[in-house]
């Protein structure tokens, strides 16, 4: 059975936001008189690391969008050098669960390949125990602010 409609715009918008920033850029690299614009903003403050983070937060903004942790390196806009990877709430929420079974998987390969318990090892699951932790209370608290939305 196919997908619903439902899991595929949200699947597209996901992909989309992830690269939003990178997409705004390209559309200013293409329009002659954005392009204009900008050039004539980065001459007028004489700082290209201000007027394209002022762009980023404009659209995180504009399109509630929350960074995912995530930098991406290779942007297909020749006016950025990386740019982060945004989400909707529930893409960083979906991002941070993930991040959490990789953690939890990590604290179980820990366990299981504990032949004798040496005391890196226990400080190592007792950090992976820890991030952990933090990252359920980190979940638990988006869950929380996507509930208010």
């Amino acid at each position: 059975m196919g997908q619903s409609m439902k899991q595929f715009t949200d699947g597209l918008l996901d992909k989309i936001s992830v690269e939003l920033t990178d997409i705004v850029f390209q559309y200013i690299e293409n329009d002659k008189e954005l392009l204009k614009q900008y050039l004539d903003l980065v001459a007028n403050t004489g700082n290209l690391k201000v007027v394209n983070s002022n762009i980023a937060k404009a659209v995180s903004k504009r399109f509630d969008l929350k960074t995912n942790g995530k930098q991406e390196i290779n942007p297909k806009s020749k006016l950025i050098q990386s740019y982060s990877d945004m989400s909707t709430l529930e893409g960083v929420i979906k991002s941070m669960e993930e991040n959490l079974e990789d953690l939890k998987r990590k604290l179980e390969e820990s366990y299981n390949n504990n032949d004798e318990s040496n005391a890196e090892q226990l400080l190592e699951q007792q950090r992976l125990n820890k991030r952990i932790k933090k990252l359920q209370e980190d979940i638990k608290k988006k869950k929380e602010d996507l509930k208010k939305k």
